[in-house]
């Protein structure tokens, strides 16, 4: 199922297959054995025009943040993202709704994030 997800996000452009050809990856070698180290040249830069008009733009809370499951299908506005094109498997894990997304701008191969449907501030532990 995992595999079908992760083609269907490369060929409906989620995941920025071109883009992330763009970045430079090289081997390193380190205490803990070989590392990739990655420089990311693919999630876009925004010019001083864009982020102008972004500033002059009205504010909208929706959707709450980038990772929230609002996202899915969201249309898009001057200052935040289109994702008409993005799709998350929902599940239940131990009695809460969680969803599975891939990341557009991987870091790795089949980069994945597993968000919570409860809007709640990230916390590591």
């Amino acid at each position: 199922a995992t595999d079908y997800f992760f083609d269907l996000s490369k060929k409906n452009d989620y995941i920025k297959t071109r883009a992330i050809a763009k970045n430079i990856k090289f081997p390193a070698e380190s205490a803990y054995g070989e590392l990739e180290i990655t420089i990311n040249l693919s999630k876009p830069e925004k010019d001083p025009k864009q982020i102008a008009a972004e500033r002059e733009a009205a504010k909208v809370d929706y959707p709450t943040c980038m990772l929230c499951m609002e996202n899915e299908g969201y249309r898009g506005r001057l200052n935040y993202p289109a994702r008409t094109n993005h799709r998350i498997i929902r599940m239940n894990l131990d009695g809460e709704s969680w969803g599975f997304q891939y990341s557009p701008y991987a870091y790795y191969n089949e980069h994945s994030i597993i968000l919570s449907e409860q809007h709640r501030p990230m916390k590591i532990s």
